[in-house]
């Protein structure tokens, strides 16, 4: 399912930023996302992505997901290198009142 996302990919870029010269500048934003491997992780974390779904009812379940989708979608579009992304979130103090 993922990777038949991704092979769609152009054509939805195609079809959503019709101008060249937008869509160039929208991938060349997002590809700037790999610069800022914090901001990564907190997508990540957001997402829980790195954590099994504990939903409640299926439309929560449903919710996750989407987030969870969104954030490797934003993730590949970035090119983001995982083993950074992973780093940052290890480098996380365990207790939120640590620094």
């Amino acid at each position: 399912m993922i990777r038949r996302l991704y092979d769609l990919a152009p054509n939805w870029f195609r079809q959503m930023w019709p101008d060249v010269v937008r869509r160039r500048v929208v991938l060349e934003q997002y590809r700037s996302l790999s610069t800022k491997p914090e901001l990564l992780a907190d997508i990540a974390l957001r997402a829980n992505l790195f954590v099994p779904i504990r939903a409640e009812n299926d439309r929560q379940a449903w919710i996750e997901e989407g987030r969870r989708q969104l954030a490797i979608e934003i993730f590949k579009m970035a090119r983001a290198d995982i083993d950074l992304l992973w780093q940052q979130i290890e480098k996380r103090p365990s207790n939120p009142g640590e620094k």
